[in-house]
């Protein structure tokens, strides 16, 4: 969801927990914006950074197998139906 938080706080009377997302521009120190927004007030409770997520992610061998799997998969399944489509194109031709 977004929204405007501010309006939403300031109508029910209370801050609630809520995450943030940045997207951060190459060669930017992400501790260097975490305490950038620590000196506007907001309190940062837990921090994660989606590329360290990412390749961790990537590392990760069941989940490369699994996509060299399908892939596999996925090619022979487009080789048969290819030797498929060409049979019953002979078969119409006789």
């Amino acid at each position: 969801m977004i929204g405007n938080l501010e309006y939403l706080f300031s109508y029910y009377g209370l801050t609630l927990q809520h995450d943030i997302w940045m997207n951060l521009e190459d060669g930017v120190d992400g501790e260097a914006a975490l305490s950038a927004v620590d000196t506007l007030g907001i309190d940062v409770i837990n921090t994660r950074y989606a590329s360290r997520i990412l390749a961790d992610e990537q590392a990760v061998m069941e989940r490369v197998g699994v996509f060299g799997t399908l892939s596999i998969s996925f090619i022979a399944a487009a080789i048969m139906a290819a030797v498929w489509v060409t049979d019953v194109q002979l078969r119409v031709l006789e």
